[in-house]
């Protein structure tokens, strides 16, 4: 998956969570995975801390930092996170859908070259991921789903998802609302491209950045916290093929990050992401941006049992807003 190391990622944040999904693989892909470390680790573009520091650690520095973690783990032992996974009805909740593993004969690790980094390559060809996925996106004939965080599909790539959805397909895609993003600028693409994805028959999908419900806010973290960013990258194509992995739909992830990711052929797999998919998607957590007559964007959703019908920017301040409409003007998409 995606999933950074910290409080956040885990759903352990008092004060704001990210919203992810990751798959465990156990099999000939792990060879796989072991290859793509390796051909990182190995690569010129990987060099020792050290190299930046230019000091070299002093022989007791590693069982001190051990020590350190070992004295955190006591210490915390009563924070918020680590109580609930204490208390055993918190557990059972957390455990309770956990699906069984799955047999699946079929997965594909995706994987950019690390070399990609100040490489003068531009289109699909920069990006071992996207242009395995672009393939079996263009084969779906009956629905598209794609959870991006930041999503920057600039013109090509909004002509290609409207292509689908004339063509029948039913295209959806989940990313974050301005006020839920942790990076307001990545809005700016996003926004520009947002009317016409809309107009061609596109469903979007804005995750709240609070849940409408107390239902909503118990699926956001462990810790009860009611701040919330959607971090899942994930596609799912024709109920079959499920993407999981660190690529979002912009270009920095195309261009300028090395992003890796699994391609599964597997119904049930499709089926429970998919159902995660429909849950992140309701209006408790996300609002559904429509295009309504007059062309003005009107976002559709539910707070404490009440449809609500909202004519800007949902949550998010005045200052955001501005900030956001001003970087519009500035040619910055194929930085985000």
């Amino acid at each position: 998956g995606g999933r950074n190391i910290g409080d956040e990622y885990f759903g352990a944040s008092e004060h704001s969570n990210f919203n992810d999904l990751d798959v465990v693989l156990v099999g000939p892909v792990v060879d796989d995975v072991n290859r793509a470390f390796d051909q990182y680790w190995n690569d010129r573009n990987a060099v020792p801390v050290s190299r930046f520091d230019g000091h070299e650690p002093p022989p007791d520095a590693l069982p001190k930092l051990v020590a350190s973690a070992r004295d955190y783990a006591l210490q915390s032992s009563n924070e918020p996170y680590i109580a609930a996974l204490r208390d055993e009805r918190k557990r059972a909740e957390l455990l309770a859908n956990r699906p069984p593993p799955l047999r699946v004969d079929a997965v594909t690790l995706l994987v950019d070259d690390p070399a990609k980094v100040g490489a003068e390559t531009s289109g699909l060809e920069a990006s071992n991921v996207l242009s395995g996925l672009a393939g079996v996106m263009s084969s779906a004939t009956v629905e598209l789903l794609i959870v991006s965080p930041y999503f920057v599909p600039r013109a090509e790539g909004a002509e290609r998802l409207v292509a689908r959805a004339q063509g029948g397909v039913r295209v959806a895609v989940a990313t974050n609302s301005l006020a839920a993003t942790d990076v307001a600028a990545v809005h700016t693409g996003y926004a520009r491209q947002r009317r016409e994805l809309l107009k061609g028959g596109v469903e979007l999908y804005e995750m709240k950045r609070k849940a409408g419900s107390e239902q909503g806010r118990n699926q956001i973290s462990v810790t009860g916290s009611s701040g919330a960013s959607l971090h899942t990258k994930a596609m799912i194509i024709d109920q079959r093929w499920v993407f999981i992995g660190s690529m979002n739909l912009d270009p920095r992830s195309a261009f300028l990050n090395t992003e890796m990711g699994v391609l599964v052929d597997s119904p049930e797999l499709a089926a429970q992401v998919r159902e995660q998919f429909e849950r992140t998607t309701s209006p408790e957590l996300s609002y559904r941006v429509v295009v309504e007559k007059g062309e003005g964007l009107v976002w559709y959703d539910r707070a404490n049992g009440k449809d609500r019908r909202l004519e800007r920017e949902p949550d998010a301040s005045a200052g955001r807003r501005l900030s956001v409409t001003l970087m519009r003007l500035l040619p910055i998409d194929s930085q985000l």
